[in-house]
């Protein structure tokens, strides 16, 4: 993973701690986890299921420039009203399907570790 993309993620704490890809990925030291949405720099781009604009290789200026952010939820406590006062630029990501146990062969329902791999390898890095 290159070192000069800020990769943030959002953690709501929903999730079971040894399970949660947010969490695995902080103890590699991939990425910065915050626990307030206020910390999500306003110009990044934010991976956001509900988003209306789909994330595309267009992307990869502003997250060169500002990072990368997720939201990391529960797939069953994730509320719409909630991310949609996400700072940031807010992106789906096209249709894929999840690879990880727990929703393995759903479409959309990607752990937070599948869906910044995706946003990364989508813009090239």
């Amino acid at each position: 993973m290159p070192n000069s993309i800020k990769i943030i993620v959002y953690h709501a704490r929903q999730c079971d701690p040894k399970k949660c890809t947010a969490l695995k990925l902080k103890r590699h030291g991939l990425i910065r986890l915050v626990t307030s949405m206020k910390l999500i720099p306003r110009r990044s781009i934010v991976l956001n299921p509900f988003a209306e604009i789909a994330f595309s290789p267009a992307d990869r200026d502003r997250i060169k420039n500002f990072g990368l952010a997720a939201l990391d939820f529960s797939w069953e406590h994730v509320e719409k009203p909630l991310t949609k006062h996400v700072r940031g630029t807010s992106r789906c990501l096209p249709f894929l399907v999840a690879g990880n146990p727990v929703n393995f062969g759903v479409p959309t329902k990607l752990s937070t570790a599948e869906a910044i791999a995706a946003a990364l390898y989508i813009a090239g890095f």
